[in-house]
Parts: C-alpha cells; sequence; structure tokens
C-alpha cells in the first residue's frame, strides 16, 4: 500500500498535533504538580518537570501566558525597607564609636603634620656633609 503526497501529509499533520497536544497536556500536568508541592512555577522548571522545550513553552500562547501569570503570583512581595531604629542602644553604641574614631584621626592628622613641619625644620638647620672624594 503506497500513499500519495496528500495522505501523506496529512498523516504528517496529524501526528505533529498529536504530538502537539501531548505535549501540551504534559506541560499542564507540570504547572499542575508544581502548583500542588507548592514550588515557584516559571518556564524553566515547566520544561524540566513536563519534558517539554522552553522554545515550546514560548511559543504556544495558552501556555505562555499562564506560566507568566502563576511566575508573577510567586513572586515575593517587595521587602520594605526597615527604618533604622535612631533609640537602638546598637545605633547609638555605633555612633559614639564613629564619633571617637573620626576624633582620633583628626588627631593623628594634627600630630602628623606637626612631625613633618618638624622634620622640614631639622633637615634645613641640620650642616650639609662636606663631599670628599675618596682616595
Amino acid at each position: 500500500m503506497t500513499l500519495d503526497a496528500e495522505q501523506r501529509s496529512q498523516l504528517l499533520r496529524r501526528s505533529a498535533e498529536a504530538r502537539t497536544t501531548a505535549a501540551v497536556e504534559r506541560a499542564t500536568k507540570a504547572i499542575a504538580a508544581l502548583s500542588k508541592r507548592g514550588e515557584a512555577v516559571n518556564f524553566r522548571k515547566v520544561s524540566r518537570e513536563g519534558n517539554v522545550s522552553l522554545d515550546f513553552l514560548y511559543r504556544n500562547t495558552e501556555l505562555r501566558e499562564k506560566i507568566i501569570r502563576l511566575r508573577t503570583r510567586d513572586q515575593p512581595a517587595p521587602n520594605t525597607p526597615i527604618e533604622p531604629d535612631t533609640q537602638s542602644t546598637i545605633v547609638l553604641s555605633l555612633t559614639r564609636q564613629l564619633r571617637e574614631a573620626k576624633a582620633e584621626i583628626t588627631r593623628l592628622h594634627t600630630a602628623l603634620a606637626a612631625a613633618h613641619g618638624e622634620n622640614l625644620t631639622l633637615r634645613r638647620n641640620a650642616p650639609t656633609p662636606r663631599y670628599e672624594p675618596a682616595t
């Protein structure tokens, strides 16, 4: 039994449709399984769980929209910045230590400037050694 071109193309189309339908079912079951287990739903996990390609998931509009909707649902809410408690003993202690360190740095800068000045004065007042050629 030989098939003509039209029959072969119909068989190929039906086979492709069956593979697509099976892949959609696997992806849908993967999404349901991930949701049931409480795991985050994203393209990579659905691809692994359902044994379908990432490209297939992105090309299939219904699956893509479903995954995007579930992915945004699973994302944690942005963290609200914690305002520091100015009365906290830790904050007060660290503020005091910082103030003391800044005062120490200022004192050391002043001492360094005085030492540089003293060093310059000594070099200017020191007699210059005479050059005597070696014999």
